[in-house]
């Protein structure tokens, strides 16, 4: 399982492929997306 920072489960969206995504709008609001961590971040 793979959790952010938040403690929140990380999920993939199956109609996404490698570089469209097609969750948009009120979907990525739902189900935000992983950004990237900053310079320097440790696990």
């Amino acid at each position: 399982m793979l959790v952010d920072g938040g403690g929140y489960v990380l999920y993939t969206f199956a109609p996404d492929q490698q570089r469209a995504a097609t969750c948009n709008a009120d979907c990525a609001l739902t189900w935000p997306p992983l950004t990237p961590a900053s310079a320097g971040a440790v696990p």
